[in-house]
């Protein structure tokens, strides 16, 4: 390969390594940030509020018909959102009530099975480092998903451009190596010592 072919070559993936890597450095910040708070923070990631229900006549309501209306009532009353997701009855628990925005927003209504005519709301809404959180553990929305496994597969290819300009250059390439090396025993030490 010629002289001209071959630092065309470097060029090329010189910028495409530049440009992946400045397109995704929002998304690696956010999961910089998240990881450490993931790590070290011990915050809420949810605010989490109870609404306790007296008197309900003749008896807690169970259907989803007669759930609804309640929940609107006091949601509104209590100066909450109402959910624009489907209120559905929850799986593992019988006359238990969801009724969720998206990941973030969740109420759930369950009456007392111990008191007649007393039930709960429950409402759990997620703080901004709870969002953090669900999207560094991949649980985010099918978009952010996407961004995700895509710098996951940037930031390998970023990586792999990046050692390989170093390898190309003569005076980079034995400390390229080395570092290489390094990284490579201290990761194995580091799963090896889990």
């Amino acid at each position: 390969m010629s002289e001209t072919r071959k630092g065309t070559t470097r060029k090329l993936w010189m910028r495409v390594h530049s440009y992946l890597s400045i397109l995704f450095l929002p998304l690696a910040l956010v999961y910089a940030v998240s990881g450490i708070a993931y790590l070290f923070a011990d915050w809420d990631t949810s605010n989490k509020s109870r609404i306790t229900l007296y008197d309900l006549e003749p008896e807690s309501p169970r259907s989803l018909e007669q759930v609804e209306p309640l929940l609107r009532e006091q949601l509104k009353a209590n100066s909450y959102s109402i959910p624009t997701g489907e209120l559905k009855e929850d799986d593992e628990n019988e006359a238990h009530v969801e009724w969720k925005t998206g990941r973030s927003y969740t109420v759930r209504y369950r009456p007392s099975s111990s008191t007649k005519g007393k039930a709960y709301i429950s409402i759990r809404q997620k703080t901004f480092y709870g969002r953090l959180i669900s999207l560094h553990k991949g649980d985010g929305r099918d978009l952010l998903d996407i961004l995700g496994a895509s710098f996951a597969c940037i930031l390998i290819l970023s990586y792999l451009t990046g050692v390989y300009l170093a390898i190309k250059i003569p005076y980079l390439r034995t400390g390229t190596l080395i570092a290489f090396i390094g990284g490579t025993l201290l990761t194995t030490w580091a799963l090896y010592t889990l």
